[in-house]
């Protein structure tokens, strides 16, 4: 059975870039939220990647089960994370700083008081690579040993 690879991060992660490489050098589908609508889209031997947040990881959880996940976190170096967020705020017509503090102060705890089995940091390619193959390569010996 195919998997769906979770990169999670916060706000200002790098998440999406490393999304976009491993589409682009892995055998992987994007896969989006829209999908989950109908389970008779997702190909049952195919592999899937999304880049989320936390609140839609447990959506996924919720609805496909851990056994059709792996997730993945992306942590990213707070002083990177708040600069990217402040330049994405600068660029909107009507920028609103003090919810900007805000939400990135709430995120930051969020993302604090999570432990995955499975984290890399912002630009590591090679890890989220590595666990990868490894994963996937263990779930094909499982299902030989069956």
């Amino acid at each position: 059975m195919g998997k769906i690879i979770l990169l999670i991060g916060p706000k200002g992660s790098n998440k999406e870039s490393l999304k976009k490489e491993i589409l682009i050098n892995k055998d992987f589908l994007e896969y989006n939220i829209e999908e989950i609508d109908n389970k008779d889209n997702i190909k049952i031997d195919s592999n899937y990647i999304e880049s989320c947040s936390l609140k839609t990881y447990n959506d996924y959880l919720n609805d496909l089960g851990i056994d059709r996940l792996i997730p993945i976190l992306v942590k990213t170096d707070n002083g990177v994370r708040l600069q990217t967020v402040l330049t994405e705020e600068r660029s909107k017509e009507n920028p609103d700083y003090k919810q900007m503090c805000i939400d990135y102060m709430e995120e930051s705890i969020e993302y604090n008081n999570i432990s995955l089995k499975y984290e890399c940091l912002d630009n590591d390619l090679e890890t989220i690579t590595s666990i990868l193959k490894d994963k996937l390569q263990n779930d094909k010996t499982m299902k030989k040993r069956l």
